[in-house]
This record gives structure tokens, sequence and C-alpha cells, in this order.
């Protein structure tokens, strides 16, 4: 067994370096405090300098839920040089191989694994139990460092004489959990003095409930970690404040913040906006947008399911290090092909209400809803009366009320609408929202600003315009009849969405065609109160196609609120989905 003299190395004497002096006796501590200051310097470097998380090139210790239970798998990433490689607190750890979380040496389901904690100088992982409730686990990776001797490493015997050379120090690491979002802190049962900690991700558990899914696993890594060189910042500072502008604070210092003045001139209310950008090439049909309770975004649309004739939902959800994961599937659509006109719609507790068109048989067309919560999506309810129902759109008001309008031609052309409060599993009898509409409407729905949800519709004839009414939460019911939209005279529309701005207004987005269906335009405008009714204001284009430019003709659009008041319009072409950003306030 190694004796080892008590360290000496304290980082708040401020010791730099040891010197060794001649006729003086050089003692074990001596060097090993030399040693140890050269590494407290280099895990200061790490910590505080580059920080936390995996680098560029590594994708290490990725969570993900396979469905088994209570356990996950541990993924060490693509292979190269920096592969398995993550860093806790100035600690460099590497993950060599995929591997369950079960199977670790300290789980507690491992023979041996009282004895190996006890080696390691740590405690067991406990299995994952059962959820009594629904709830929240935070997985987190635990770093420690230990002495290891000859004893229990024989190397470290010189084969040349027989006897041990130096210890060593290892560094250990294991994939725990907890409840709650929150890693160890002093005073915890399972804090321990001298470990590291990083959460990984957060599983979101169900009441009685042992699966671990693929959704039900939120990222919590910090990914592409780098050090950014003086160039770096040099290039930044020259982009943003134009030449002269030094990086080492001898420059000249702005009366202002560039956020301050972005946001004065933004707060008359005229967005700026940015894109297009592509999310995929996937030309989904009926593309949404939605966010996690993370603020992380999540595409859904309908596409061909795995079964021939069937149409399904799909999903794809934004990555903490940018870009959008694998796609996944939901589930098939009542309808088989004769389903469309998705909406997504959100509520408390991240419940997600997907209501879509589809066909119940016999050429009866209706209007379906599906709840999501808790990583389930409840049975089918149809929110619809009538035989041809088609077109629904929807908007959620200050009460978290989800509003649904849709197109009922069984007699005529009829706007019928319907809601769904707050932890309902149905939805409440239809009320007519519009009960002469024409057979050519195209209509949108959106929050009001000034309280419950508005309709906007646009109607074919020698001139399309804009007419507007809202559904009033004091009187529970919707305006007796529509307000002409003054300035919105336009072509054909075909297609319309629409959404509260944090100004208080609201912005409209929509594709119109002229007359001879030879150019296509993607505008937005804000919706104004003006004396007797409202005006079409701030009306700009974002882009034109032709008939020779067919696949970038832009297609269902649609406009979400950002958890920021920001707005983002989605809309796909015949190859892709892409969307612009409406930026009120950075």
């Amino acid at each position: 067994m190694a004796v080892i003299t008590p360290d000496t190395f304290d980082p708040l004497n401020r010791f730099s370096a040891v010197r060794f002096a001649q006729g003086t006796p050089l003692c074990d501590c001596d060097l090993n405090e030399e040693i140890d200051i050269r590494r407290a310097e280099v895990r200061f470097i790490l910590r505080d300098v580059v920080g936390d998380g995996a680098p560029a090139d590594s994708s290490a210790f990725e969570i993900s839920g396979t469905g088994a239970n209570n356990d996950f798998d541990i993924l060490a990433g693509p292979s190269g040089p920096a592969a398995g490689l993550m860093m806790v607190q100035g600690h460099a750890v590497r993950l060599v191989a995929d591997r369950l979380f079960r199977s670790q040496p300290l789980h507690s389901s491992q023979p041996g694994a009282a004895d190996t904690a006890a080696r390691l100088g740590t405690v067991e992982i406990p299995e994952i139990p059962t959820p009594a409730a629904d709830g929240t686990l935070t997985i987190y990776l635990d770093v420690w460092e230990r002495l290891l001797e000859a004893a229990e490493d024989p190397s470290l015997v010189l084969p040349a004489l027989g006897v041990e050379s130096s210890a060593r120090l290892i560094r250990e690491f294991a994939v725990r959990w907890r409840e709650g979002t929150a890693l160890p802190d002093g005073g915890d049962p399972d804090f321990e003095a001298g470990h590291a900690y990083l959460a990984l991700a957060r599983i979101d558990r169900r009441n009685g409930d042992d699966q671990i899914n693929a959704a039900d696993v939120t990222d919590l890594r910090r990914t592409g970690v780098a050090t950014p060189t003086r160039g770096d910042f040099a290039q930044i500072a020259a982009d943003s404040f134009g030449p002269g502008y030094a990086v080492d604070g001898s420059g000249p210092r702005l009366g202002f913040s560039l956020r301050e003045v972005i946001n004065a001139i933004l707060r008359d209310g005229r967005a700026a906006i940015l894109g297009p950008e592509t999310f995929n090439n996937l030309t989904p049909g009926f593309p949404r947008l939605s966010y996690g309770p993370s603020g992380l975004r999540r595409l859904w649309w309908i596409g061909p399911s795995g079964a021939p004739g069937t149409n399904a939902l799909f999903r794809q959800d934004e990555l903490p290090g940018g870009g959008f994961g694998a796609p996944a599937q939901q589930f098939d659509l009542t309808g088989g092909l004769s389903t469309g006109s998705l909406c997504i719609a959100s509520q408390p507790g991240d419940v997600i209400w997907a209501v879509y068109q589809g066909s119940s048989g016999g050429g009866v067309d209706e209007i379906f809803a599906r709840r999501h919560e808790a990583s389930v999506w409840a049975t089918e309810i149809t929110v619809s009366t009538g035989s041809d129902n088609a077109n629904p759109v929807t908007a959620t008001d200050e009460t978290d009320t989800l509003h649904i309008v849709w197109r009922d031609t069984s007699a005529g052309t009829v706007l019928q609408s319907g809601t769904i409060t707050p932890g309902a599993a149905s939805a409440s009898p239809a009320a007519v929202a519009d009960a002469a509409a024409a057979g050519d409407v195209v209509f949108s729905l959106g929050r009001a600003p000034e309280g419950g949800v508005r309709l906007v519709k646009a109607e074919g004839g020698p001139a399309w315009g804009f007419e507007t009414k809202r559904w009033d939460p004091d009187t529970t019911a919707w305006e007796g009849g529509f307000t002409p939209v003054t300035n919105s005279v336009t072509s054909a529309a075909i297609g319309l969405a629409s959404a509260a701005t944090p100004t208080g207004e609201t912005t409209l987005a929509f594709t119109v065609r002229d007359g001879g269906s030879t150019t296509f335009d993607l505008e937005t405008a804000r919706l104004e109160v003006a004396p007797g009714g409202f005006d079409l204001s701030d009306r700009r284009r974002l882009l034109r196609a032709t008939i020779a430019t067919a696949s970038e003709i832009p297609l269902q659009p649609t406009m979400t609120e950002e958890p920021g008041g920001n707005i983002r319009l989605t809309y796909r072409t015949s190859t892709d989905l892409r969307g612009f950003a409406l930026v009120f306030e950075v």
C-alpha cells in the first residue's frame, strides 16, 4: 500500500510553482503540490473559459429513450478524435461505447454493485422506480477522482524491481438520476463532496408507466463547445460596430446598447422580418409549428403513413444545439387519404391538440381532434356535425380555451365553430360564426389582443377584400356581423393566417395570385383599428413566385406566436418547408 504524505496544495495560498532548494529534503508532497498547481490552473481554464459540454466534434452522453422499462441508452456519439468526450466543471471524461443505463457497474441490478461502490468511494445507482404520479427525472453525469494503487492495478508494479511505483489518480464517472429538475447541492442526501455534476437530460414520467420513450426525453446537454479566438471576437466587433472598435476595452464605448436601439426601432409595431429559413425537404402537407416547455420548436405535418392508402401525423423536434431531429410518426388519420387541413394548438401542462379534416366513410367529411398529454395520444373525438366539413382553423384565447372554426357545406356554405376548454376531453356544441359565407372563402383564426379570438376571412368576387369579427369572452358569443377592412382589396387569396402581436394588433399573412394565375405573392400586413372599423396597413411582399418557378409557390401559410411574443410564419412549397420570423422585440 502506497504511503502518501497528506496534500499540501491549497488554491487560496496563491502559490504558482514549487522551487526545489539545495540541501533540503525532497518530499513527495512537494512533487504532488507542483502537479496539483498545474492541474488546478488547467481545470480553472477549462471550467471558467471553455465551460461544460461536449466539444464541436462530439455528441457524447446523449440520453435516448427506447421504450424500455426504467432504462435508456447512453450514447457515445460518432467516432472521431472527440468521440465520447464531455467536459464537466473542468474535468474531461470519455464514454468509449454506447451502453444501457442499467448496465453500469454501479447500478444496483449488477452483481457486486455494492462492492464496486465501496472500491470507487461512492454509492450505488438505485433502480428507477415505477412512477406513482406524473413527474420529472433529471439524468446527470457524476464525475469524481480517487486514488488508484498497485493492489488494484498490477501494472503499477515495476517488473524489474518487483516493487510498486507511484500511485495514480483516476477519474471516475457514472450516469445517475434524481427526481425533479435540480442537480444535487450541498445538504442534499445524494450530494457527495468532491464530485462534479452535469445535467444530461430531463425525462417526463407518467403515473404507473415504466416505459421511457424517445418523446419523453429532453436533451439538456450543451454541445459544440469551443474557445473563440481573439480573431473571432475582432470579427464580431467589426461586423457589429464597424472598423476601429477594439476588443480590449480601449475602443469607443456605445452610448446605448444595440438591443435598446433595435427595440426602439421596433416599438412602432413594424416587425423586422427575417428569412426565409428552410426547415426540411420532406414536402409536408399542412405544416404547423408549436413550442415545447423549454422553448424549442416542434414541426408537425401530414404525410403518407406506412400503411397503404393512409395519411399520418408526423412530428419533428428542434434540437438544443440547432437543427431538427428525425421525423417521428404519431398516428394514422381517420379517412385514408381524404385527410388534411391540420391545426396544432397548445394548452397548459404541455397539452397539445391536433385538429384535422377526415372522412368517417360514406362520403361524410368530419372535423376530428386528438389530445396529446404526457406522451400519450387520447382517443379521437368528433368536433363537427353535418356531412361535408373542411378547412378547420384554431386559436386559443387568454383563458387557454381552444376555439375551432371550419367550413360546413352540408347546406350552403356556413362557418361553424366550437370550443374545447382546458382539461376537457370533448368539444362543446358548435355555434355559427358565419351563416352565409361564399363558396370560395378563405379564413383564419387568431388570438385577439383585446380578448377572445378574431376571425378574418376573404371571399371571392370581382375583388377580394378582408372582413373580420371577434368572439367576445364577455358575452361568450360571436359579434353580430363582419366588419370590412379598408385598403384590403386584393387579387384572389389562396391562403390566409393571423396572429396577435405584442404591440396589441393583429398581423396577417396571405398568399395571393393575380387574375391570370401567373404570379403568386406571400404578403404580410397589420390589422389596425381605424374609424368605423379596421384598416390594413404596413403591407409587405415577402416573396414572389411565378408559373416559371412553380416549385417556389408559397402554400398553406400559418402563423405561430413564440413564447417571447415574436411570430413565426411557416409555409410549404412543392419541395420543402420554409418560414420567416417576424421580430417585434429582441
